[in-house]
């Protein structure tokens, strides 16, 4: 369980009366939202607030986008909080607070650093990320990316961010896009790409491959 941050008025003369709320302020940032019960985002503001009764714990969470990374640094008042094994902060509230999130980054794609892209070094694809990095490369005619052999690692979830087309007329992809493949019995171990969004009206080849070519 995550260490709790406790805010104590003892000493207010001014105590607000049992089953009055207070109001958690959750700092927003570009790659993350907060998950709660009854929590909502001030876009005037930009910040994620609560009303929350005295004395009860609040619980949230931090979803970082697809294509972000690292650790949160959460603090509430300058209280170092600590997530629990399931991803959940929890906090005792005692009056108004402020939760502040620092350290998520965005997402830096390590394909390249994975193989040449050659049939006995495929590319692996494992992040979001990778996929954009793969878009950018072959649409821009760079290197041997539209050429390439690619191993998709793992399942990918891009939870609902938008992609871009994976070859265009200029540069078209002739590559080999695949899973991994048992040795021992030949068999795929199949992945999916899912919840991407591909907003290309003006172009004639629309999927996550767009023109390919078949030498």
């Amino acid at each position: 369980m995550g260490n709790q941050g406790n805010v104590d008025n003892s000493g207010d003369n001014n105590s607000p009366e049992e089953g009055e709320t207070f109001e958690v302020t959750l700092t927003a940032g570009e790659g993350y939202k907060i998950v709660a019960d009854d929590v909502s985002y001030n876009a005037d503001k930009n910040h994620w607030t609560a009303s929350v009764e005295k004395d009860s714990t609040f619980t949230f969470s931090i979803e970082l986008g697809a294509f972000y990374t690292g650790t949160p640094t959460v603090t509430m008042d300058g209280v170092s909080l600590s997530a629990s094994e399931d991803g959940k902060y929890s906090v005792t509230v005692t009056k108004d607070c402020e939760v502040a999130i620092k350290d998520i980054k965005k997402a830096t794609s390590k394909i390249a650093s994975t193989g040449t892209g050659a049939i006995d070094s495929a590319y692996m694809i494992r992040e979001p990320i990778d996929l954009v990095y793969i878009a950018e490369q072959v649409n821009a005619g760079k290197g041997n990316y539209a050429r390439a052999y690619y191993i998709l690692e793992n399942d990918i979830d891009c939870k609902g961010e938008e992609i871009s087309v994976i070859g265009t007329e200029e540069y078209p992809f002739s590559g080999c896009f695949t899973c991994l493949t048992d040795s021992a019995t030949s068999e795929m171990t199949r992945h999916t790409i899912s919840n991407f969004k591909i907003n290309a009206t003006d172009k004639n080849y629309v999927g996550l491959f767009g023109c390919v070519q078949v030498d």
